[in-house]
């Protein structure tokens, strides 16, 4: 049988990837701007980085969330029409 996802678990990899780009961005950019320009930008790293544990943790909701719709409606698929594992 084909599961198919939904919204839900779409959702939740589109913010999980956007939060991996917060993650990995700012430190490359501060880098970058460090060695080419001699600016410090700890501060918007700082921000940025808190930015994205914030889409992060949104990600991670939206993961048990998600993990729960396709349990709940495709329960029967693991444990049958009556309630007792395959």
């Amino acid at each position: 049988m084909v599961v198919a996802a939904d919204s839900g678990g779409k959702s939740k990899t589109v913010t999980q990837l956007i939060a991996l780009g917060f993650f990995l961005g700012p430190r490359w950019s501060a880098a970058t701007a460090a060695t080419c320009f001699h600016w410090d930008s700890s501060h918007f790293v700082d921000l940025v980085e808190y930015i994205g544990v914030i889409v992060f943790g949104a990600g991670t909701a939206l993961s048990v969330w998600s993990g729960y719709r396709y349990f709940s409606h495709n329960a029967r698929l693991v444990f049958g029409e009556d309630g007792v594992s395959k």
